[in-house]
């Protein structure tokens, strides 16, 4: 018997290695967690948010709130959802492993997929608008100009 093992505790003849070929998670999942609470609070903060009325629109403490953002606390999935939606981002976004995600490619995506599911009405609709701000984008360009 490994001295390292407990005495007392059944042989059950499996290691704690789990069984052979599966995988083991990347080293950093801390690494990951900053990063999410970074970007949470970005938006939180671009959109002009406290962390109190986030809190309370969410129903997560808010000094959790501030843990999540440090990146000392996870999140569940269920508060990551809520947070997504107050804040108007993709899901995606928050879970993208590349420090230089793009919210509005995540977005463009999004909306590709919902695309999908819409009448050919709706559609149509759908790229008139986008029309209308690729307009409104140009008439403020040249109007800061």
């Amino acid at each position: 018997m490994n001295e390292t093992t407990d005495p007392l505790a059944p042989d059950t003849g499996q290691s704690d290695e789990g069984p052979p070929g599966l995988p083991t998670l990347p080293e950093g999942g801390d690494e990951a967690q900053r990063r999410m609470g970074s970007r949470l609070k970005e938006c939180r903060e671009y959109l002009g948010l406290s962390q109190q009325l986030v809190s309370e629109r969410t129903g997560i403490p808010r000094t959790a709130m501030s843990d999540i953002e440090r990146g000392q606390r996870k999140v569940d999935s269920f508060e990551l959802g809520k947070l997504a939606f107050i804040y108007r981002k993709p899901l995606e976004y928050f879970l993208d492993e590349d420090p230089d995600a793009d919210p509005d490619e995540h977005a463009v995506r999004f909306l590709a997929h919902a695309a999908a599911g819409m009448s050919e009405d709706d559609r149509r609709k759908l790229v008139e608008y986008a029309k209308l701000l690729e307009v409104a984008a140009r008439v403020e360009r040249r109007t800061r100009r």
